[in-house]
């Protein structure tokens, strides 16, 4: 009797964690996904490289500054008639951009997605021409992107294990493994273009190009570099969660906000 009563304990604990597990999936996917998400240094001092104690005199090229924002809706900025919660959250330094400059209201892209899109504007070629139309991701996100859906979901997310085997080698397993789906060496991007006419040029933010050698910013072009070369990273350390932002006295303290992915 006492053995079956063990075996029944047992037996119950498995249930009850196999279903615990189940409903913290997609928390043990992410975890998992961290895992494998390539080494990012410590914050450090940067020190930038100095310009001209005195502007050159004469003719020269413009200054060129693309800013390029991911996943930026139409409505997200005042600009476009509407904004964030109605308005609530102004953007009005964007905004000067287009009211003091020019406004395309009619835009086509290279591709749906964030890195080849961004292959394509650095290249001024299409992604899928030098095998780079899909967005670099860890295994395990993959997994985690391809198994969650909501019930009412229409068109249900598909992860392809078969797959895996047409990937490059050594690009499914470690941390460092989705770095190396990168740009081709071979193409050659506009930030080399341009310091080839004198231009000093410079990256900030996510890269997500690859970082194996030969396709880290710093080798395809751009002077200095300060960023991130994987997707999906933090502007500030896991330890900014939970602490208390500094706030007027005359509201109460409140938790800082969580840190953004790109």
């Amino acid at each position: 009797m006492k053995l079956l009563a063990w075996l029944g304990g047992i037996v119950v604990a498995a249930v009850a964690l196999v279903g615990a597990a189940y409903v913290n999936r997609e928390a043990i996917f992410i975890m998992i996904a961290h895992t494998q998400l390539p080494h990012v240094e410590p914050n450090h001092a940067v020190v930038w490289q100095q310009g001209p104690a005195t502007a050159p005199t004469g003719d020269r090229p413009p200054n060129i500054v693309f800013i390029l924002a991911d996943d930026m809706g139409f409505n997200d900025i005042t600009f476009n008639g509407g904004g964030v919660a109605g308005g609530a959250v102004p953007t009005p330094n964007i905004d000067s951009i287009g009211h003091e400059g020019v406004d395309f209201t009619s835009g086509y892209d290279g591709n749906a997605t964030c890195a080849p899109s961004r292959a394509a504007i650095m290249t001024g070629r299409y992604a899928t021409r030098f095998g780079f139309e899909f967005t670099p991701a860890p295994v395990a996100f993959e997994k985690m992107v391809g198994t969650q859906y909501d019930q009412d979901d229409i068109v249900l997310p598909r992860f392809f294990p078969d797959r895996l085997k047409d990937m490059p080698p050594g690009t499914t397993k470690g941390g460092a493994a989705v770095n190396k789906l990168a740009v081709p060496t071979s193409e050659i991007m506009i930030p080399a273009l341009l310091q080839a006419r004198g231009y000093h040029t410079m990256q900030f933010g996510k890269w997500h190009l690859g970082a194996s050698p030969g396709a880290r910013p710093e080798q395809k072009g751009f002077d200095e570099s300060l960023g991130f070369m994987a997707g999906a990273s933090m502007y500030l350390p896991t330890v900014s969660f939970g602490r208390i932002c500094p706030t007027p006295s005359n509201t109460t303290a409140r938790p800082c906000s969580s840190p953004r992915a790109t």
